[in-house]
């Protein structure tokens, strides 16, 4: 998860914001591994490596478990500059219906 992260930071860094999150959108990576970026206030999807029809949405609106994770992300982000959250339930479009996954997210101010 890490090294998704770092590319992220480093497509943000080399080409600034608006190219980085254009190609982020543009990955539209398999699986359960791509970055994603939010807003740090609103914690709302500004580029999402897999599916660029969340850009605009709140995190709130894709997790259907444990709610509380929110208040533990922005908690933890603000406290400590990332968090991980373990077996959180997501909507999963590409699956149809829900699933589980882990997240590592981490503050990155460009």
């Amino acid at each position: 998860m890490q090294s998704t992260i770092d590319e992220a930071i480093n497509l943000y860094d080399a080409l600034g914001k608006d190219a980085a999150f254009e190609r982020i959108n543009e990955m539209l990576a398999p699986g359960l591994e791509y970055p994603y970026v939010m807003d740090r206030e609103t914690l709302e999807i500004v580029a999402h490596g897999q599916n660029p029809a969340f850009v605009g949405a709140a995190l709130a609106d894709k997790i259907t478990s444990r709610p509380a994770v929110i208040d533990d992300i922005r908690s933890n982000l603000v406290n400590d500059g990332d968090t991980i959250v373990r077996n959180y339930g997501v909507l999963d479009l590409r699956a149809g219906g829900t699933t589980s996954k882990t997240a590592l997210f981490q503050l990155h101010d460009g």
